[in-house]
């Protein structure tokens, strides 16, 4: 850990070219000019089916749980992130679970269960929190496939360095809108104050706290972590949701309430594309216009929204599509305004 210290320091004093012969090289053909901005006119919106408002090229496309599916690769697999960094996708939200004797798993609840449903070897268990981090590997739950948090924090954090330091992607390390990004919700019992500590205390180490976000979906949340005495000293993101879970397990909608006094503490919001119009008017107006990233985008509709309403970054389990899609509307824009 400590070389990995020294190696950023020296990165942002002199952004010296780092060798990386063991690690992926991140693409330039999607992102490479992040830096421009591009504005359409209100008749070439409106050509494009899209509301009036602004694409900015360097609107970031976000991997939600570094799905491989696009790259038939497993869904959080450490394989999974290195082929789709390498593709030129630099934003990555990502969901923790915790195990029995408390150790941070990237990988979503359902996924996990899953997996454990899928090999009946020792026992019909099939919850994280009942079973401690060596028997969910006897079981079949690799640490390639379900890393724990550090491991993906640290392969994440060398490939942005390696990125930032030789200026691919027009990325930067505290330029928020140039960074890479990587957001971390902690589900269930892994969202507690020592987990929480734990994470802040690493990505401050190594100096990615404004690249690395808690991603947190709650007022509850933020008051539970104040209550313990803890601040997380990092980048955050609040969340939004569309629905939730009742304790029989239905799914009923959500409206939810926007807090201006607490929403403001957070530098980044995270809007459900499912809410309507007039909570993403609320939410830019009590927010002072903060950069939103929305989810889940997997389609042409949900990406136009996302731009109407002036998001900065979309999450999207079809990372790939959308960034080609992307592309295309500024392609698109590009050419109509040119002749406007």
């Amino acid at each position: 850990m400590a070389a990995r210290v020294l190696r950023f320091t020296a990165m942002e004093a002199s952004f010296r070219q780092l060798s990386s012969t063991s690690r992926p090289q991140a693409t330039s053909s999607l992102q490479s000019d992040a830096s421009v901005f591009l504005s359409c006119t209100l008749r070439s919106w409106g050509s494009l089916g899209l509301a009036a408002g602004s694409l900015e090229k360097n609107m970031l496309v976000c991997s939600h749980q570094a799905a491989g599916g696009e790259l038939e690769m497993g869904t959080g697999s450490l394989q999974a992130l290195q082929a789709l960094w390498q593709a030129g996708v630099y934003c990555y939200d990502m969901d923790v679970v915790a195990s029995k004797d408390g150790h941070l798993l990237v990988t979503h609840p359902n996924r996990i269960q899953e997996a454990l449903a899928a090999n009946q070897t020792f026992s019909n268990e099939t919850d994280v929190q009942n079973l401690e981090l060596q028997e969910l590997r006897d079981r079949g739950l690799s640490a390639a496939t379900f890393p724990e948090a550090d491991e993906l924090v640290d392969r994440y954090t060398d490939y942005a360095g390696d990125a930032i330091a030789t200026g691919i992607g027009g990325l930067q390390l505290r330029d928020l809108s140039r960074t890479p990004l990587l957001f971390l919700e902690l589900k269930g019992r892994a969202f507690n104050a020592a987990a929480v500590s734990y994470l802040s205390n690493t990505v401050n180490h190594i100096g990615f706290d404004r690249s690395v976000a808690l991603f947190l979906v709650s007022d509850a949340q933020q008051e539970q972590l104040a209550a313990e005495g803890f601040e997380w000293k990092a980048l955050s993101i609040r969340g939004y949701l569309d629905s939730r879970r009742t304790a029989t397990g239905a799914l009923v909608p959500e409206k939810p309430v926007i807090q201006q006094e607490l929403v403001g503490r957070h530098e980044l919001v995270g809007p459900s594309i499912k809410l309507p119009q007039k909570f993403f008017e609320e939410l830019n107006d009590k927010t002072g216009g903060q950069p939103a990233y929305v989810w889940n985008v997997d389609d042409v509709k949900a990406l136009k929204k996302a731009i109407s309403v002036g998001a900065k970054g979309v999450i999207s389990n079809q990372p790939l599509a959308m960034q080609a899609e992307l592309n295309k509307l500024r392609a698109q824009c590009s050419k109509q305004a040119s002749v406007a």
